[in-house]
């Protein structure tokens, strides 16, 4: 009788473990925003809920997890797990749960719907009957779009070789990369028209100086500030407006002024 007991006893626990996912969780996702342009930043949420009698362990255990599949274009961070709640066998989430997938769409990506997906570990508890069954894997999937062009309007563009690396430093704020730009700034004002120059602006000053090197210097000092001071202006006004400030400096009335 015993042993027929015991064989009843294994028979109702292996029930649900060979019948499938065990019942009582929901699993769903959505990106925010649904459509992207190349160049921003989203985020997917994964959303596990749960029945009145069923909890399932924290990610502080290593018994929850969301792996997201590669998506082509796409930078995945690291999923941003809430805190469980503490119990004396553990932490636990209870009702609903939402984790956080913050990811960035390149400015080199394609235009059109997406999917993600992801592998989601969990291990299941009924409340009523004590029992904590061995994780199980789910997946969830969510679909979004990739806009075409940027969000300002221009037109994406892939980049590549040295641009693209000097851009991606500058970026980042990589000193080497600003003094290269400036030495390659010092290397484009030794042009042919630049030479005819450098004579007349040393006399002018010069003449100017009278002979004294401190007027001298503060003449040149002036000189060059006015002339980083006008490129500078000029240069921000390029790159705020884009191909409307090179169209502009080809109108025939811009030229003659």
């Amino acid at each position: 009788m015993k042993n027929l007991f015991l064989v009843l006893f294994l028979i109702c626990i292996a029930i649900p473990l060979c019948a499938g996912s065990f019942p009582g969780i929901q699993l769903a996702g959505r990106v925010e925003p649904p459509e992207l342009h190349p160049g921003q930043d989203g985020r997917w949420i994964v959303m596990v809920r749960m029945a009145e009698d069923v909890h399932i362990s924290d990610a502080s255990g290593g018994l929850f997890s969301i792996k997201p599949a590669p998506v082509e274009g796409v930078r995945f961070g690291a999923p941003r797990y809430p805190d469980g709640i503490a119990k004396p066998y553990g932490k636990i989430y209870r009702g609903e749960v939402a984790v956080e997938i913050p990811f960035t769409v390149e400015s080199n990506s394609n235009p059109g719907e997406r999917l993600f997906s992801a592998d989601i570990q969990i291990q299941p508890c009924g409340e009523k009957s004590g029992v904590c069954y061995p994780p199980e894997i789910r997946s969830v999937s969510s679909t979004w779009t990739i806009l075409a062009g940027r969000a300002d309007g221009s037109t994406s563009q892939v980049r590549t070789g040295m641009a693209q690396k000097v851009t991606d430093a500058l970026n980042r704020g990589s000193f080497l990369a600003f003094l290269l730009v400036f030495i390659g700034g010092m290397l484009t004002s030794l042009t042919p028209c630049v030479y005819p120059m450098i004579p007349i602006t040393l006399a002018v000053i010069g003449a100017q100086a009278s002979g004294g090197k401190r007027k001298g210097f503060v003449l040149s000092l002036f000189y060059v500030l006015g002339i980083a001071i006008t490129f500078s202006v000029l240069g921000v006004l390029a790159a705020r407006t884009g191909s409307l400030f090179g169209s502009y400096s080809q109108h025939p009335a811009v030229q003659i002024v």
